[in-house]
């Protein structure tokens, strides 16, 4: 059905950046692997609120029917738990970056973040036990504390905030300020009205409960405009406790010894705000991690979420769960809830295990996001394309989503998943958001309708066409061949039959072309990942596949780089940008790619206005065809998280929400199951 573009829901929940994910019905999903065609993927795909405007959309049941003797609810014992504690499992570990991403972004690091992150201004000081205010002093506090070039120092990641009036000016004179009173001890009178103390423009505290933050009009338009303001505050007095903000009238400005010294010795440590932040403002304050378990108590003093619902599960205990054994815990009450089960062999157990007790449930939702091979553009030779796309063609990447996840994903050819709403459009699950004519109307509209239905439907046309990367040896061998690599160790002519690998003349010195790929320790896909040296070997590529502890460590350039190749898992911001990735020498290009007309296509869709969803979808396309062209990382496939718990958690609605951790603020455990509310018809039309 169509709805009227005006006050269309997805137009508004893309201004806020949210589009909720729908349960997925799996039964024809390898149906629609076999025959290629995306289009229909998720077809079978049931929105979840507020997405019922787009209406006939079928019912469809979002479990797997699996056939095995049924058991009556009524011979099981009741679960025991204590319904005051949420016990969490996780296969994804957490490394202790509970305070922004400047210092990695891991997944279950970021569900951490939620739980303590918030917007309130009222917290609960944990060490003090008393409370603090968070104000609008601290929210500046924030931005001005991410953009600051001393957290460079610190191995960090600064944030870029050159959308704000100022930025470039303020960076500037903070990089001179820094250096020229580090040299002098900071023995200064901070009140001398002499002292030139940098001042940002772009942010202005009114009072203690209003902010003012000015856009560069250089930058707009910008499609997700309102993501430029995000930002969660973060507490001066705790990581700057010498320092004050001040607003002279012109912008704010911080006085006092603020350098990477002082950061360094509030953030980092055992104790510190990075792995232990005790002023937090978000629904649970964090007790204790130990590395592996990560323990929450509720935050008395939030307010409550966007629509006002406050936690009451009092306790949540975070942890990393034993992918061999955690179906076993889970049935023994030992977790309540095991979340973002990706692998399929642990998915399929699952399924196996709730299907013979009825006690327990399983949701599922597709991923934003997808699975890759990363180049270490460190090393030099993967400047070269040709080679990239050799390789891609040395990998059977359908053998390898088969292992990796079967039925529970699809492969992925181009920067994309299967939960982003651009691809969902793609594909039919969301309706084409164009404004149907009444009867009646002009014949201009008609057309003008007509014509923006045909130019989706030629975007669904090209998804479809998007090329791939096939499984090919004598393509990936021309490949290699014409990207110069036809020797052997000894300088001679590479013989397949008797030759180990290829090599190449490089700077005078004869290179072999082995590569070194790294992936998570632990990780489930360990076995599709172990199947590749056989297949790069058929074409003269050596191959060594190696777990690590430290893998993000060192993809965000912490420690040195001990790797050619990356597996790597990554989730899509809600507000999906992927020009920083690709930005020449930016600082969140941690491959190191160079694919500047990537950089400019990325930012082509940036600059779209607000709303204008058939403009965007055409620079996604073509940032897509792009992509695939150029292929800076090597996308394997894109997945249907599943998430199993006992019947006792009740409200948990995961599709609508972006992390466990913001799903059970309105979830809550008790063995009476909630009333189901009586609803009213719906008019799918909008006024």
């Amino acid at each position: 059905a169509k709805y009227k573009t005006k006050h269309s829901p997805l137009r508004n929940n893309l201004r806020s950046g949210y589009i909720p994910a729908p349960p997925v019905n799996l039964e024809n999903l390898e149906e629609h692997k076999m025959k290629r065609i995306l289009a229909c993927l998720l077809a079978v795909m049931m929105l979840a609120t507020p997405l019922k405007a787009f209406a006939d959309t079928a019912e469809v049941e979002t479990e797997p029917e699996v056939e095995t003797e049924a058991v009556e609810e009524a011979e099981l014992p009741p679960l025991t738990y204590d319904y005051d504690e949420l016990v969490v499992g996780t296969t994804m570990p957490m490394y202790g970056t509970f305070f922004t991403s400047m210092w990695g972004n891991g997944s279950s690091d970021i569900d951490v973040r939620n739980l303590l992150h918030g917007y309130n201004l009222v917290e609960w000081n944990g060490e003090e036990g008393g409370f603090m205010m968070i104000t609008a002093w601290d929210y500046a506090f924030s931005m001005l504390l991410r953009m600051d070039p001393e957290i460079e120092k610190l191995g960090g990641t600064p944030r870029d905030f050159s959308f704000l009036t100022g930025y470039q000016n303020y960076i500037n004179s903070r990089t001179r300020f820094v250096t020229q009173m580090d040299g002098n001890g900071w023995n200064v009178n901070w009140d001398d009205d002499n002292l030139q103390i940098p001042t940002f423009a772009g942010i202005r505290v009114i009072n203690d409960t209003r902010l003012n933050i000015t856009i560069s009009n250089t930058v707009l338009p910008f499609f997700y405009e309102l993501g430029l303001l995000d930002c969660n505050p973060y507490p001066m007095a705790v990581l700057a406790p010498d320092c004050e903000l001040d607003d002279d009238g012109d912008g704010v400005m911080i006085r006092g010894k603020f350098n990477a010294e002082v950061l360094e010795s509030t953030i980092f440590g055992e104790n510190g705000y990075l792995v232990n932040p005790q002023v937090t403002s978000g629904p649970y304050r964090l007790v204790s991690w130990d590395g592996k378990d990560a323990i929450f108590e509720l935050n008395e003093n939030y307010v409550g979420d966007a629509n006002g619902i406050r936690p009451t599960i009092r306790r949540v205990v975070y942890r990393l769960v034993n992918p061999e054994t955690m179906f076993d815990e889970l049935m023994d009450c030992r977790y309540a809830l095991i979340t973002r089960t990706a692998a399929a062999s642990q998915i399929q157990e699952g399924m196996a295990r709730i299907s013979e007790d009825p006690r327990y449930t399983t949701a599922n939702y597709p991923r934003s996001g997808l699975s890759f091979i990363g180049f270490n553009r460190e090393n030099a030779i993967f400047d070269s394309e040709v080679l990239r796309k050799a390789i891609a063609s040395a990998i059977d990447k359908d053998s390898f989503v088969d292992e990796a996840v079967s039925n529970f994903g699809l492969r992925v050819d181009g920067y994309y998943g299967l939960g982003q709403w651009m691809y969902q459009l793609m594909n039919g699950t969301i309706a084409f958001p164009a404004e149907e004519p009444e009867a009646g109307a002009p014949a201009a509209d008609v057309k003008a309708y007509e014509d923006e239905i045909a130019a989706w439907e030629a975007l669904v046309e090209e998804m479809e066409a998007l090329p791939r990367y096939e499984y090919d040896t004598e393509e990936a061998v021309r490949l290699l061949e014409q990207d110069g690599w036809t020797l052997n160790r000894d300088g001679q002519a590479f013989n397949p039959e008797g030759d180990d690998v290829r090599c190449k003349q490089i700077a005078g010195q004869i290179v072999p072309l082995e590569l070194k790929l790294v992936y998570g320790q632990g990780t489930a896909v360990a076995e599709a990942l172990n199947q590749l040296p056989e297949q790069l070997d058929a074409v003269g590529i050596g191959l060594t596949v190696e777990g690590k502890a430290n893998l993000l460590e060192q993809y965000y350039g912490q420690e040195e780089k001990d790797y050619d190749l990356i597996f790597l898992a990554s989730n899509f911001d809600l507000l999906f940008n992927p020009a920083p990735m690709f930005e020449p020498d930016g600082a969140y290009n941690y491959s190191g790619s160079g694919e500047k007309k990537l950089y400019d296509l990325a930012e082509a869709m940036n600059e779209t206005e607000p709303g204008e969803l058939l403009e965007y979808c055409q620079k996604w396309m073509a940032f897509q065809k792009e992509f695939i062209e150029e292929e800076p990382l090597i996308p394997m496939y894109s997945n249907i998280y599943f998430d199993f718990y006992p019947l006792v958690l009740q409200d948990y609605t995961i599709g609508e929400y972006s992390s466990w951790a913001n799903a059970i603020i309105p979830a809550f455990m008790d063995d009476i199951p909630e009333e189901e509310p009586v609803e009213e018809e719906e008019d799918f039309f909008l006024d």
